[in-house]
């Protein structure tokens, strides 16, 4: 087995470990809830954030640097890491890299930022950034990042983004702005009810974000009665 320092700092160590780990009778199962087309090891998501802390421990920059993301556990470990980095523009430098492979929701919602204060402009305008790629997955990863802003900043910024999907097509890209506005709901009730009652995104996210709300026990039951008023057909 491999030391935490030579994961971090030789790739042909990770590389190895990572095969070692490898879960041949979970790869179809795996691949199917990710629903990736890379190439899929099986290793459990608990096991690869405890590998990306090692990581993080150790040389990182090189690690984000020399590392060949060649299958779909690469892509979820190299964000992992990312995750703990608390520096924007050393996350924002190497997100491109996994960005240009990722292929599935699992790898973009491992991302986690930490966000300091100084720094949440950074982070608003990337986010922004993101949400105009022409990647979907980018796009997604630009909702992920709005999440952070939920219950510390103005609601105005997050509910014109929503706005601005009216025309979005791309499922993944709206089951997380669904998500994101169920969530609004959930934790800035008042404010995310009045976007409900009047609002220019498309139907699918304010659908869904009405079911997701309905299933979840964070809903009063009368919530979820006066959320049906904004069902769209």
């Amino acid at each position: 087995m491999a030391t935490a320092n030579a994961i971090n700092t030789q790739t042909s160590a990770y590389k190895e470990r990572m095969r070692s780990l490898s879960n041949p009778e979970k790869i179809e199962w795996t691949r199917r809830i990710a629903n990736t087309a890379m190439p899929v090891l099986a290793i459990p998501v608990p096991t690869l954030r405890k590998i990306a802390k090692e990581i993080y421990l150790g040389d990182y920059e090189r690690f984000l640097n020399e590392v060949t993301l060649d299958c779909y556990e690469d892509t979820v470990v190299y964000v992992a890491t990312l995750s703990l980095i608390p520096d924007f523009a050393v996350v924002k430098k190497h997100m491109p890299k996994v960005l240009a492979v990722a292929d599935n929701w699992s790898t973009i919602d491992s991302f986690r930022p930490k966000i300091k204060k100084q720094e949440r402009d950074s982070w608003w305008d990337y986010a922004g950034e993101l949400l105009d790629s022409e990647r979907p997955f980018a796009r997604r990863l630009g909702i992920i990042i709005l999440f952070s802003f939920i219950t510390t900043d103005s609601l105005i910024g997050i509910f014109d983004r929503l706005n601005s999907l009216s025309d979005e097509n791309d499922y993944y890209v709206n089951m997380a702005s669904a998500w994101l506005l169920a969530e609004c709901f959930i934790k800035r009730r008042k404010e995310t009810l009045a976007f409900f009652k009047d609002n220019t995104t498309n139907d699918f996210i304010v659908n869904k974000a009405i079911s997701k709300c309905r299933d979840s026990f964070r809903v009063s039951d009368d919530d979820k009665k006066l959320l049906l008023n904004f069902k769209r057909k």
